[in-house]
């Protein structure tokens, strides 16, 4: 772990390490192969769906399942509640802060 500015920075490295797939994450994305495939063999019409929708669909899982659906559930290891937590430890360390 790095400092910077004396407070401590995740790496790359150590950050990918701490996200574990989700089970509705990797049935999600099974969804989106299912209708990238739809698209490709012209199932259905760019006005219905098309990859555009499906890679930001895919970014969204990516981050929170609860971005794609809201009544999925609050899920601990997703990027972005690995962020909050990340936020919560530095804005702690801020105030024990030695600043003398």
């Amino acid at each position: 772990m790095k400092k910077i500015y004396g407070y401590a920075r995740i790496s790359k490295d150590e950050d990918k390490k701490n996200y574990g797939s989700i089970e509705t994450q990797k049935n999600l994305i099974q969804s989106l192969s299912e209708r990238a495939e739809k698209i490709h063999n012209k199932q259905v019409t760019p006005d219905v769906d098309n990859m555009l929708k499906v890679t930001t669909d895919g970014i969204k899982i990516g981050l929170d399942q609860r971005l794609i659906n809201p009544l999925l559930p609050d899920e601990p290891n997703t990027k972005i509640n690995m962020c909050v937590n990340n936020v919560i430890d530095i804005w702690k360390q801020i105030l024990t802060f030695d600043r003398s």
